[in-house]
């Protein structure tokens, strides 16, 4: 699982993901938050790479990957091991 920088050819994805992100946050996390969390120490970084070229990075490398873009800019790539 990872997350693709945003371009112009997401802007339909983008904004379902804009709308989704409050009320995906309400059913989640339906409390007010009155702390931060201090056990949350993931590192993170701003995505480089665009959905079409990990899509293609993926499928020139893996044979029988299959990646799916989901929603908040994310994507998930699912391979097994040829037997």
């Amino acid at each position: 699982m990872g997350c693709y920088r945003e371009t112009s050819a997401d802007l339909a994805l983008s904004m379902l993901s804009l709308l989704a992100n409050p009320l995906v946050g309400l059913i989640k996390h339906h409390r007010r938050a009155d702390r931060y969390l201090q056990e949350v120490r993931t590192p993170t970084v701003a995505p480089t790479e665009t959905w079409h070229r990990i899509n293609g990075a993926f499928k020139s490398e893996l044979v029988g990957v299959s990646v799916h873009r989901g929603l908040f800019w994310r994507y998930v790539a699912t391979w097994t091991a040829p037997a």
